[in-house]
């Protein structure tokens, strides 16, 4: 995000959370959202981006499998349901390293069928490693 609001070529970011980021910049925008199930297609308020990144997740551990596949899975699909897909837009999805192999741990085969469905929107690079944004969070 921080790269985003210091590149000259982007206009505007909006930053859709459950509660503020923190930041504050002239071309920053928030939209706090308390639950993002029940955001509707079409939200005017998410509509004309080039770009989203989704980056949210939580950990399994304490999680039954469907408390789990409901955050992991239901609520980055349905975000970008919501967000898209256009023609012209970009859907980044940020996942977690190690979800290509084959596993009976039940956050790995979730957190793939999650990749699976949103590689199938069309047009949605996949990041699987956090490291990898963390360490160049200032390219944009």
């Amino acid at each position: 995000m921080l790269a985003c609001l210091d590149n000259p070529e982007i206009e505007k970011v909006l930053s859709v959370s459950r509660r503020a980021c923190g930041h504050s910049h002239p071309k920053l925008e928030e939209y706090i959202v308390p639950d993002f199930m029940e955001l509707p297609a079409g939200n005017p308020k998410l509509q004309g981006y080039d770009a989203v990144f989704f980056i949210a997740g939580i950990s399994s551990v304490g999680l039954k499998e469907e408390q789990y596949v409901g955050i992991s899975h239901d609520i980055p699909l349905h975000f970008a349901d919501v967000v898209g897909p256009k023609k012209n837009m970009t859907f980044v999805y940020l996942s977690g390293a190690g979800n290509y192999k084959s596993t009976t741990q039940m956050w790995v085969r979730i957190k793939k069928s999650t990749e699976d469905a949103v590689f199938l929107l069309g047009n949605v690079p996949l990041l699987q490693d956090r490291r990898y944004v963390e360490q160049n969070e200032r390219s944009c």
